[in-house]
């Protein structure tokens, strides 16, 4: 039987215009013309034989139809682009691992280390995207997060368990976590759902930034902040 699903691009064009609400801001994400996304969307409009979106004085804005079709397609468009870099890295014992940190931990640290993670596992890929606020894991965007904060903001991440990586020192710099961290300084965990299923990736990831991290050298480290 035939799936009835829209064209791949003009799901694409629509997610993009849905989270700017603007095709303009969507065709310069997309490297698009401004009519070309209008007519995707006009076509998805048509497929759906619904309105997706409705103008107003200064662009567009998302109908109620829109809202829920936009947070659907997202979280669709999210797990294939995810099932993709898995098919893509999946020769063996391979496999993708999406994780969310904090931009200058991730420029400044983790990146200059991760050839060291390749060359234990060369079939495997990290996909690192930048975030610095908790969000819900189950959602299905990430595997884990580099999270930088206080003690109690990390207990009431909810729904998570998170190990301690290192801490931040009065001047802002990486120090090894010899000792847990005080109720009100600031140090970075690994943040992964607490949940039985964990993928064996994970797990390897873990060890290896546990390892790392008691190994750096504090004057290599930087300085590193949200």
């Amino acid at each position: 039987m035939r799936r009835k699903i829209p064209p791949l691009q003009a799901l694409v064009c629509f997610d993009a215009a849905a989270r700017h609400e603007s095709y303009t801001r969507a065709a310069q994400e997309l490297a698009l013309t401004q009519s070309a996304v209008s007519r995707q969307i006009g076509a998805l409009e048509a497929f759906l034989g619904v309105a997706l979106f409705r103008r107003t004085r200064h662009g567009v804005a998302l109908t109620p139809s829109g809202v829920t079709y936009a947070r659907q397609t997202a979280l669709r468009l999210e797990s294939m682009e995810r099932d993709t870099l898995d098919a893509m890295a999946d020769q063996g014992s391979g496999g993708a691992l999406a994780l969310a940190a904090v931009p200058t931990f991730a420029t400044r640290w983790l990146l200059p280390r991760l050839p060291g993670f390749a060359r234990l596992q060369p079939e495997s890929v990290v996909h690192i995207e930048t975030r610095t606020r908790p969000f819900l894991f189950a959602e299905g965007e990430f595997d884990a997060a580099i999270y930088a904060g206080t003690p109690p903001q990390v207990a009431n991440w909810a729904g998570t368990r998170a190990v301690l990586l290192m801490r931040e020192d009065v001047r802002g710099d990486l120090v090894v976590a010899c000792a847990q961290p005080l109720s009100g300084e600031r140090s970075y965990y690994l943040v992964t759902p607490d949940r039985g299923d964990e993928r064996p990736l994970l797990g390897l990831f873990r060890d290896w930034l546990l390892a790392q991290a008691q190994t750096s050298d504090p004057r290599t480290s930087g300085t590193v902040s949200a």
